[in-house]
């Protein structure tokens, strides 16, 4: 996990890449969660799928309110994958995507990206440090990881 200095304040980021996947070692898989159920700290409270608008285009996150009890601390996740040039939150779209271009000759590289901001007792003042970052930050972030996907 990276924290960013960003205009609108720090944002924790985390890019998972998968440069060929494998039994175990794959992007879309039952064991990647965001907080395992009977993790000693974290807790799940709510996700869902959500649409951010940043002016000219709209994208897809999944979002999640995360609770470490003991600490009394809070983070808003969103996070995506990017599979073959192309933003994703479904499960089933990803992994069709990852076959396709894995049919097409193009390999089965795909990352996982997570952006987090704490927050105190409700969400909204983290909002728009999430936005300001994913709108500076997600057309940079998505050309490299387009580049790390390129077969030699």
């Amino acid at each position: 996990m990276l924290y960013l200095d960003h205009a609108a304040g720090r944002v924790m980021v985390f890019v998972a890449w998968y440069g060929s996947q494998h039994q175990n070692a794959e992007l879309i898989n039952s064991q990647n969660v965001l907080v395992a159920e009977k993790d000693p700290v974290w807790r799940n409270l709510l996700e869902t799928n959500e649409m951010i608008n940043l002016g000219d285009r709209q994208v897809a996150v999944r979002q999640a309110l995360l609770h470490a009890p003991a600490r009394d601390e809070r983070l808003l996740v969103w996070y995506w994958r990017h599979i073959d040039g192309r933003d994703s939150t479904n499960i089933f779209k990803g992994k069709l995507a990852l076959a396709w271009s894995k049919l097409s000759g193009r390999g089965d590289t795909g990352s996982a990206i997570l952006i987090a901001e704490p927050y105190r007792d409700k969400q909204d003042k983290a909002e728009p440090v999430l936005k300001a970052f994913l709108q500076d930050a997600r057309p940079g972030l998505n050309h490299v990881l387009d580049l790390g996907s390129e077969r030699p």
